[in-house]
This record gives structure tokens, sequence and C-alpha cells, in this order.
């Protein structure tokens, strides 16, 4: 079993290879797009056979496939959190959907006539489980149980409850996860983020490299040094993790680099002159809920101001850095 899925897992991986080749002449595709072919081209190779192997414990091996082709869309780094990647995408694992075609095929067998040989296997399977042996019956079954499905009345309603259970438990593991300090590189995701579903950005903002420069700030995958001092060796002490561009001794963190630091005071002063003219109170908010205010929002037109702030934010601190060293 564990081999015929990393035979699927190598297969998938070949298959984005070829796809990211066919599509490169045409730059970089809309994530809505992208995704949309990775439904098409991708998830049915990492989804074959499911029904039999879906309710093994090898089930989430796939889902690292779908996390690293996200990333690639998205322009981020391949150690970005996933839980940051679920949340931006609004995709759900693949694993989810490989579990829910091993409960489907299941109840097709369930209910499937008395006399035809498969329907024979089946009852074969479940005398066998029934008398103390470990069968694919018995991996049904726990995985049921683990969801809290009742294994005692098996019907077409069995698919949809089961469903509605696997998205319940995993929504909840993700807020946990978005909301616990075992990953403190959420600390300003978290902020930002209330409803699991693509973010508009991604589909409203249509120039990759300010969608680009919005999703990297967002998700914390960039070099400002709160993400560098993390990365080096040995770690640097967040309080040490100062703005190298200006003189405020302030941690070089998401919000200081959009609405503190005096290196970009130029085009802040521009971006803020252009969003109070579409929402008045802008200018009267505290700077937290400034931030929040322009990192998430679905104003298409603010949208589009804010990326490209970051955008050419992030081109001036490159070129100011690289003064420096």
């Amino acid at each position: 079993m564990r081999d015929n899925v990393k035979y699927l897992h190598d297969k998938a991986k070949k298959a984005i290879f070829s796809l990211f080749q066919k599509t490169k002449s045409l730059g970089p595709l809309p994530p809505t797009a992208s995704l949309t072919l990775f439904d098409v081209y991708i998830k049915p190779i990492l989804l074959y056979g499911s029904d039999v192997w879906g309710c093994s414990k090898i089930v989430e091996k796939n889902d690292c496939v779908l996390l690293g082709y996200m990333k690639s869309v998205l322009g981020i780094k391949q150690n970005t959190c996933n839980v940051m990647v679920y949340g931006e995408t609004g995709k759900y694992p693949i694993s989810l959907e490989a579990m829910l075609n091993s409960v489907k095929y299941f109840v097709r067998l369930y209910e499937m006539r008395e006399g035809s040989l498969v329907k024979q296997m089946f009852n074969e399977l479940t005398r066998s489980h029934n008398s103390g042996f470990s069968t694919w019956i018995s991996e049904i079954r726990s995985m049921l149980n683990r969801y809290s499905v009742d294994y005692s009345e098996i019907n077409k309603d069995t698919v949809t409850v089961f469903k509605e259970a696997i998205h319940t438990v995993y929504l909840e593991c993700w807020r946990n996860k978005l909301n616990s300090n075992i990953y403190p590189i959420v600390r300003t995701y978290k902020l930002l983020k209330n409803d699991y579903c693509m973010e508009p950005y991604l589909y409203n903002n249509k120039d990759y490299k300010f969608r680009h420069a919005l999703c990297k700030l967002r998700t914390s995958s960039h070099l400002l040094e709160i993400e560098k001092g993390r990365h080096s060796k040995p770690k640097t002490d967040l309080s040490l993790r100062i703005c190298k561009l200006c003189n405020n001794k302030e941690i070089e963190d998401e919000f200081h680099f959009l609405i503190e630091c005096h290196t970009y005071i130029d085009g802040r002063f521009l971006l803020y002159e252009r969003i109070s003219e579409i929402d008045n109170n802008f200018l009267l908010m505290e700077p937290t809920d400034k931030f929040k205010f322009l990192m998430a929002n679905d104003n298409i037109f603010i949208n589009v101001l804010v990326s490209k702030f970051i955008y050419h934010s992030f081109k001036l601190r490159e070129q100011k850095i690289g003064d420096i060293l």
C-alpha cells in the first residue's frame, strides 16, 4: 500500500512539472486557474484507487504534493507554514477526499445486491472483521468511529454525514493551530484571517507581482528581519531583529514595515491619501486597525493600492539593504 501511494506521489509530481512546462509561455496564471488545473489533471492521479487505500494511515502522504503546488502558485517559500497556505487558498487537503472516497465505496458495497462476486468478498471481509481479524472493513469502521459516525446504520446519508464530520474536525483543527502558540510564525496571519476561504485578492488582483508581494507579507514569506533572524544560525533573539533602515530601534516585522518605518514614508503618504478618498474613516483609525484594514480588505481598489505599495517598498528595501552591505 505504501509503495502504491509513493508511486502515485511520484507520478503526480511529474505531471505537475509537465503542466508547468506547458503553461510556462503563458506567464504566471491566476491562482483560480492554476488550482482548477490541479483538480483536473493532478488530483485524479493522487486519488487513483483511494476507494481502497483512502482509509489507511498513509492517506496524508499525498497532501504534501498539493501543498508544494499551492506554494509554487502563490510564489512563496516552500517552508511557509501550511496553516497559512491552506487558509489563503481555502483548499481542503487531498487526504479528506481520499477518505470520503473510501466511505463512498464502502456504502456502495454495503448496499450492493447479494450474489455478486464483489458482494461475497465484502461479506467475507466483514465476517473476518467480526472474528477479530484486521481487514479493510476494520479500517473503515475505525475511521468512522474517529469521526463519530454511526457504523450500525449505514445508508446513503452516511456519505453526507461523514463529509460534514471530516470537514468540521479539519476546520476545528486548523483554527486551533492558527490561534495556538505552536506556530509562532502565524502571529500576524491570525490577526487577518477569519473565514476559511480563498482570499479575494488572489482573484481580484490580476497583476502577479503585486499579488505576490501582498501574499508574501501576509504569509510571512519574506526577508524582513523578523523572519531572517528566525532562520539564522544561531537563531537571532526576537528583541535583536531590529530594522536596519530607520532609527526607531523597532523589530522589523510586518506591522513595522507597513505602518511605521520611515523609509517608506513617501509611498505611505500617497497610499493613505488615496485610501482616505475611498474610506473617510481610515485616517482616524488606530495603527493596529489600519494594519488590519490594509492587509485584509476585500475592496479591489484598496487591495491593488496596498499591494502596489508593498511591492515598491520591498524593492526599495532591497536596494537600501544592498547599499548598506
